[in-house]
């Protein structure tokens, strides 16, 4: 087994192929570490030189001309804002802004709450996104496993069959691969084994990622109402056909607390609440 590893995503990515030549590995492997640079590049609500910043900059009824990574992963996050009727929302970045889960965006304007109608963009056409409401959006979840997923069509199209791309709890794997979650209350123990085959899945767990608010403990996932998610010692895995879908539905599932939601079934994946 060839593994290599790289900071990407503000996560660790791991790449591993088994039974491969170490010339072939390190080629196929820096040709997928780049595509998951260039999303980094395009999606880092971190980087003011983003895609993404120049998106969170743009008032309210403003047009934007969308590259290829931000418009992919805002049709899923458009559709998923829809079919849940807002568990799935990638704009309450200035929320998790307020409560510290996310830096300030220096000389930009914070958004106020507002009741939310819609995603917060329209498609004029096949490229072409308008801001309809003042918002930030924050794509740290679904970016990971979109580029998990950009990663693995790499390997794909040069004929690699047994592969897993691992980025932060977003994998995906081609061929049959094992997996391991994490008990919730002791994240250093094994609570349960998965068996995969070509699928996906991602976890979504407070267990890294709560602190402490002025309304007590909470963890960066907001309710419809606008209300941060308090922590309940649980963890959601979801397995589906892609890294980008399984980290969104975590989301979904996570705030719902419904292991069987509908949108489940809807995009073919299946949740495990541990």
């Amino acid at each position: 087994m060839r593994r290599r590893a790289q900071p990407w995503l503000g996560t660790l990515v791991d790449i591993s192929i088994p039974d491969i030549a170490e010339t072939d590995f390190a080629r196929l492997s820096a040709a997928a570490f780049t595509v998951i640079a260039e999303v980094q590049r395009d999606l880092s609500f971190h980087d003011a030189a983003s895609e993404l910043s120049c998106w969170n900059r743009l008032a309210a009824g403003a047009c934007h001309l969308a590259g290829p990574h931000l418009a992919a992963v805002l049709q899923l996050a458009g559709l998923l804002f829809e079919r849940s009727q807002g568990l799935f929302d990638a704009s309450i970045a200035a929320q998790l802004v307020r409560h510290g889960f996310l830096p300030a965006l220096p000389q930009t304007a914070m958004p106020p709450l507002m009741s939310l109608s819609d995603c917060g963009w329209r498609w004029l056409d096949a490229q072409t996104l308008q801001k309809t409401r003042a918002h930030w959006l924050d794509l740290g979840g679904i970016a990971k496993g979109y580029a998990v997923d950009c990663a693995i069509s790499v390997l794909q199209q040069t004929g690699v069959q047994n592969a897993i791309v691992n980025a932060g709890g977003d994998a995906r794997c081609l061929g049959t691969q094992t997996f391991y979650l994490r008990h919730p209350q002791q994240p250093d123990q094994i609570a349960y084994q998965l068996a995969l085959s070509d699928q996906a899945l991602a976890t979504s767990a407070a267990y890294f990622s709560a602190r402490e608010t002025a309304e007590g403990w909470r963890q960066p996932l907001v309710t419809p109402q606008g209300q941060l998610v308090k922590p309940d010692g649980r963890s959601v895995t979801v397995v589906a056909n892609s890294a980008m879908v399984a980290d969104a539905l975590t989301k979904v599932v996570a705030i719902s607390g419904d292991a069987q939601h509908p949108l489940l079934a809807e995009m073919q994946a299946q949740a495990f609440i541990i």
